[in-house]
Order: structure tokens, then C-alpha cells, then sequence
């Protein structure tokens, strides 16, 4: 399957934010869904500049933020107009207020379940991308 680039991507799912590595300023939200589900899909952002989140989508629509949305998360990351251009501005849709990621890219991935129980242990192995931008 070749990984799609346009937005806006929907999934019936759960999703809550997974990890957050400031060092690396990665974020990551991961589904979780009942047992009867075959596989886990993890949204990844890179080079995060500014979010704001919730602590549960569900469903989760992706969707690029609208100018509204961009101007308010980019003010919040400190972004001016002359690196705008430069920032991937998304939207989290789900039920009440929206989530905003301001970031420099994306990738969404499946696997097939079960996921190791340790929640920082998740090998590259096995996982199919879905989306990329």
C-alpha cells in the first residue's frame, strides 16, 4: 500500500496521547481499541512547534487546520509569518473543541495487535504506513 499524502483522514477508533518526547519534540497519540480490533494505529508528529490536545478523540478525524486554527496554534508556538510557511498546522477533530499540532511533519502507522505491554517498547518492526505529510 503506498502511504497517502492529502488530508483529511478519519479513523473510528480511540486515540489518546501516547508519548511526548521533549527532547526530541515527538509526539506521538496511539489508539486503543477493544480486543476484537486486529490491529493499533500511532499518529507520530515531528519537530512539534506548538500543540494543544485532549486526552481522548474518539472517532479522530486528521484534518489541516483552517486559518483560524493555524493563527492560534502558531501564535501559541511563537511561529511568525515569515516561518508559517514552513509549519504543517493540523487539526484533531473529534467530538468539542478541536486539537492543534503545529509541526514540521507526520506519519500515521499500523500494526497488527498485540503490542508489547511495555509502553515504551515498540520496535520498527511490522508497522505499514498509512499516511505521511
Amino acid at each position: 500500500m503506498q502511504p497517502i499524502e492529502r488530508l483529511p483522514i478519519s479513523f473510528e477508533r480511540k486515540f489518546r496521547p501516547w508519548r511526548y518526547h521533549l527532547s526530541h519534540s515527538e509526539l506521538s497519540l496511539r489508539s486503543f481499541d477493544p480486543a476484537s480490533v486486529e490491529d493499533s494505529v500511532e499518529i507520530t508528529f515531528y519537530g512539534v512547534l506548538g500543540l494543544k490536545l485532549k486526552t481522548v478523540y474518539s472517532p479522530l478525524e486528521i484534518a489541516r487546520a483552517d486559518d483560524d486554527q493555524a493563527r492560534e496554534i502558531l501564535e501559541v508556538a511563537g511561529i511568525g509569518v515569515d516561518r508559517a510557511s514552513d509549519v504543517v498546522t493540523l487539526a484533531l477533530k473529534s467530538s468539542g473543541p478541536d486539537g492543534l499540532v503545529a509541526c514540521m511533519s507526520y506519519s500515521i502507522r499500523s500494526r497488527p495487535r498485540p503490542l508489547s505491554d511495555d509502553a515504551y517498547v515498540a520496535s520498527e518492526e511490522g508497522w505499514t504506513v498509512i499516511a505521511r505529510g
